[in-house]
């Protein structure tokens, strides 16, 4: 056995036995050798490791990337969902304004042929009886029972349209309320309620006028003619007031259109 074969498998079993085979390579053949056959080894690990990181980089870059235009297309739908939402609610918000306004402006008008015909009855049938009071030589009062009974017939032709015109006003605020801005909602809400009642007025005014028609000739109250005067005055004077309102209501629509288109504005920038 050649003599270098023979200290070759001695430095085997020597490293085999003691600390190791590779610690006795390299003392024996020196470490410049050893390492150069490892690093070899270790490049070819690392490249691998380094092909296989580089994959699972890039496959999680194309996951992120898959998955952020996936969120921005999902969150483009989402905005263009909303921006419709609100786009349809801002629609929404000025058609209930403007149907409002159009109520409004057909009650007021309706009101107004109304209020000028009850108004009209009234103090004809006061200024009837006033009137006598104050001639010359008046013993008695002239029975005004046919005149009554023509203007019954014929009120209701104007009063029931203009009710239904202030009712349907108020349902509609009533409607669309939630959905108005606050302030607005307020002041039309005040309008309906105040054409209501003068509504609820203007109907009491003319019962009461007619009914005094007879009740200062045939008294069935035991209210003396002087009296029945009186209330015709009032009568006359209250209905005047709400005349001269639905007057200044129906002057001053122009300006309440005024009003609303600047609330339509608002409403389109904010």
């Amino acid at each position: 056995m050649p003599q270098e074969f023979y200290e070759v498998m001695k430095y085997l079993v020597s490293a085999a036995a003691g600390a190791g085979l590779t610690v006795a390579l390299v003392a024996k053949f020196g470490e410049k050798i050893f390492f150069k056959h490892l690093d070899h080894k270790y490049a070819e690990k690392l490249s691998q490791k380094n092909i296989e990181l580089q994959s699972e980089l890039e496959e999680t870059k194309n996951s992120l990337n898959r998955s952020l235009q996936q969120d921005v297309a999902s969150y483009k739908a989402d905005l263009e969902v909303l921006s419709g939402q609100r786009a349809r609610y801002l629609e929404r918000k000025i058609d209930s304004v403007l149907e409002l306004n159009k109520s409004y402006v057909f009650a007021i008008n309706t009101f107004l042929e109304y209020i000028d015909i009850n108004h009209a009855y009234i103090e004809e049938a006061a200024g009837y009886f006033i009137f006598q009071s104050e001639e010359k030589g008046f013993t008695e009062f002239s029975d005004y029972r046919v005149y009554a009974e023509i203007k019954r017939e014929h009120w209701p032709k104007r009063q029931k349209p203009a009710e239904l015109a202030i009712n349907k006003y108020s349902e509609m605020l009533a409607l669309r309320m939630p959905i108005l801005p606050e302030y607005f909602a307020s002041s039309e809400l005040a309008l309906a309620t105040e054409l209501e009642e003068m509504m609820e007025k203007s109907k009491g005014l003319f019962y009461r006028t007619m009914g005094l028609t007879s009740e200062i000739i045939e008294p069935e109250e035991e209210m003396t003619p002087e009296e029945c005067l009186a209330d015709f005055k009032v009568h006359v004077t209250e209905s005047l007031e709400i005349k001269e309102k639905i007057e200044s209501y129906s002057k001053n629509l122009l300006s309440k259109a005024q009003e609303s288109n600047k609330l339509i504005e608002g409403l389109l920038i904010s």
